[in-house]
């Protein structure tokens, strides 16, 4: 232990650290944007898979046939995994941080600016990237309903 640390500040080192891959969604703020991306997409007749959770690995995932993936990936990774998801051809509509959604340029924006609380207590506000649509739009609809 430092000098002049207390207990509690020394066993505190050896805490795991939340990052923003653990901003896990509360499920009615899924189901809100789940909604509107099928709604806006025409993907109501499509498989929609959530392949991102503590452990999983998202590339040994079985997609199935004509799946979409609507889901929130570890930020962390995003680039990554809309790169492989564009070489394969899979559609998504993925949560991402407003600050750096654009920093991939590999997609298309869906710009929402919705502070969303997550699971872990974390204030993100939050856009959207997809494969679909126009390469950057706004969204106020997306944005009402998350608010309310």
């Amino acid at each position: 232990m430092a000098q002049g640390e207390t207990y509690e500040e020394f066993v505190g080192k050896f805490k795991p650290k939340l990052t923003t891959d653990d901003c896990y969604t509360p499920e009615n703020v899924y189901e809100t944007v789940k909604a509107w991306a099928i709604k806006e997409y025409e993907w109501g007749e499509r498989p929609i898979v959530r392949p991102f959770w503590p452990g999983g690995d998202y590339q040994k995932y079985e997609y199935p046939k004509n799946g979409v993936v609507i889901d929130n990936p570890p930020f962390s990774i995003l680039t990554k995994i809309l790169k492989w998801y564009n070489e394969r051809g899979i559609d998504y509509f993925l949560f991402a941080p407003q600050l750096t959604c654009f920093s991939n340029h590999i997609s298309h924006y869906v710009c929402v600016g919705s502070n969303i609380t997550y699971a872990n207590g974390a204030l993100v506000p939050t856009s959207f990237v997809t494969s679909r649509g126009p390469l950057i739009r706004s969204a106020p609809d997306l944005w009402r309903d998350l608010d309310a």
